[in-house]
């Protein structure tokens, strides 16, 4: 069945813009090799998993950096499970032949092939998972002109092509489109088609395999039955159910092997020392928040809720479940010890999931009378530019990959000057998951009545010190540090650094430095509270460490009401 014209132009429209950003951004950049960094971050270790089995035979003796590895077995595995990896091995393929038949690869298998290929492998992945949707909402018969808004919200109006053209190597891309083509297949299935249970069975197991919380997407397969007028499911057979689930299962296999292969085990905590912190969820934070919040970066999702709240009094017993499942998905998202995933943008984690979000939306203005629907569409429409503009302020280095809050929002705000890039200070991350608490090592403070004066002549606030008697070796370390401070000279703070060091008999290991002012260049000649945390590696044997203020530059500041605290993970 072809898709109608509006769906076709808005696919071909998001294609577009996803290959001119890819161009402009991943792979040219302002230097021309933006494409040596494609494969970033956690994409290193989803990388290793082809790196190993291609390069080298066995995932075990892919050479990636440790961070991405946890002891496990006799050894170490890689911490991720293998659903990107898969999806990606085709792209990897090629790749790796161009690059042996050029005589350019390489050990880590980090080459302009395999960059681009992995580019290649999340853009196409993308676009296949919207055409997916785009074919399906036509099946149901869902307007053509909502389909392709569809399209465009979910392409356009969310991250998703931030991490389908700036981070590829990242699971969400692949995660997006194997839930995509898993609600294609329970369509299908719906309808009556019993070849679509096999291929059901399968794409659910690649969405576990991506990302295994995705497991959740179950509760929301019910949305497809949305997009056909609430349909009932037909009479379920046994050996329909049967094959679909022995089918997933096989596909399931797959990781134990691959954990069999690195360590010798078949079964892997792959986040051992991280974990959830179910007492103190974020999920205001996580749906709202100004630090990643879903609907605040990506503000045209925000139709996700009177669709929802529409189906829920149209098909209760249909929405039901797709309510449930989304919200224990954004519950689980919250409560992960490190609720904002780090360096990234906007909320990843709630990424993969955004199919039945446009299934949602599109059920809901189908419904609608024509004027209305358009109207909501027309009025939508300056909130997907403006999450576009987000993207490009997050590449751009306005937007801070982890430390946003209301205030430094509202200061750069459909800013896009030099003097609005990387403005925000980096020293305020969620405290170490400790499930056992935590030991305080020291406390240090100056009381309300002394002044400290920081400046060229005199550039070294008092320091808190621990010794290595007192420092436990092999424990994480959390610092908090509290503040106030106020320039004499105008502008003389943002100078001014937060220092911390580890050090044997005078010789520094690490020299570690956070801008004072978590915001810069605004008037600091007014008393100012801040606040900072972070984390500190393990302490080696002996080691002292020390944290001060240090003031590099000329200008004069007063810091007054100095307090730091650094506690360790308790083990038990």
């Amino acid at each position: 069945m072809r898709l109608g014209t509006w769906s076709r132009g808005a696919l071909v429209l998001v294609a577009a813009v996803f290959t001119f950003a890819a161009l402009r951004y991943r792979i040219i950049g302002t230097d021309g090799q933006a494409w040596r960094n494609a494969i970033n971050g956690d994409g290193h270790g989803y990388h290793g998993y082809l790196v190993g089995l291609v390069q080298h035979g066995n995932p075990a003796k892919a050479p990636i950096n440790p961070a991405f590895l946890t002891p496990a077995g006799d050894g170490h595995a890689i911490q991720y499970t293998a659903g990107a990896p898969l999806m990606q091995a085709p792209f990897f393929i090629v790749s790796h032949a161009v690059a042996t038949l050029r005589g350019t690869g390489d050990d880590k298998c980090l080459g302009i092939e395999y960059q681009i290929g992995v580019v290649l492998a999340a853009i196409t992945w993308s676009l296949i998972g919207l055409w997916l949707i785009a074919r399906m909402l036509d099946r149901a018969r869902i307007a053509d002109r909502v389909v392709a808004f569809t399209m465009l919200l979910v392409g356009l109006g969310s991250g998703l092509i931030h991490y389908a053209v700036i981070a590829p190597a990242l699971s969400h891309a692949y995660g997006f489109a194997a839930v995509c083509w898993c609600l294609f297949e329970a369509h299908r299935a719906l309808h009556g088609d019993t070849d679509a249970w096999p291929r059901l069975g399968l794409t659910f197991a690649l969405v576990v395999l991506v990302r295994p919380t995705l497991g959740l997407v179950a509760l929301m397969l019910p949305v497809v039955a949305l997009a056909s007028g609430g349909r009932a499911w037909p009479m379920i057979k046994l050996k329909s159910v049967m094959m679909a689930a022995l089918i997933g299962s096989g596909l399931l296999l797959v990781q134990p092997v691959f954990w069999k292969l690195q360590c010798g085990a078949w079964l892997v905590d792959g986040y051992a020392g991280e974990g959830f912190n179910w007492q103190s969820p974020r999920l205001w934070s996580v749906l709202f928040g100004a630090r990643k919040g879903l609907f605040f970066y990506w503000p045209a999702l925000l139709l996700m809720l009177p669709a929802l709240a529409w189906a829920l009094y149209r098909k209760p017993l249909i929405a039901a479940p797709v309510a449930l499942g989304f919200t224990a998905l954004a519950f689980v998202t919250s409560a992960w010890w490190n609720w904002y995933y780090g360096h990234s943008y906007g909320m990843r984690a709630l990424l993969d999931a955004l199919p039945v979000v446009g299934v949602l939306v599109a059920v809901w203005l189908h419904a609608l009378a024509s004027g209305m629907r358009n109207a909501i569409m027309l009025l939508a429409s300056p909130l997907i530019a403006l999450q576009l503009f987000h993207a490009w302020q997050y590449e751009a280095g306005i937007l801070h990959p982890f430390n946003m809050d209301k205030e430094k929002y509202a200061l750069v705000f459909l800013r896009g000057d030099e003097g609005s890039r990387n403005r925000f200070g980096d020293a305020n991350v969620a405290e170490l998951f400790a499930p056992h608490g935590m030991d305080t090592l020291a406390l240090a403070e100056l009381s309300g009545d002394s002044i400290n004066h920081l400046s060229g002549a005199w550039p070294y606030s008092p320091a808190l010190r621990i010794s290595g008697e007192r420092l436990p070796v092999e424990r994480e370390l959390f610092a908090n540090i509290e503040l106030r401070r106020k320039a004499s000279d105008h502008f003389a703070s943002d100078t001014v650094l937060l220092v911390f060091t580890y050090a044997t008999e005078g010789q520094q290991r690490m020299h570690v430095t956070f801008p004072m002012n978590d915001i810069r260049r605004m008037d600091d000649r007014l008393w100012r509270h801040w606040r900072y945390a972070f984390n500190m590696p393990k302490a080696e044997p002996g080691e002292e460490v020390a944290i001060y203020l240090w003031q590099p530059g000329l200008g004069r500041v007063l810091i007054r009401d100095l307090r730091v605290t650094v506690r360790a993970v308790r083990d038990q």
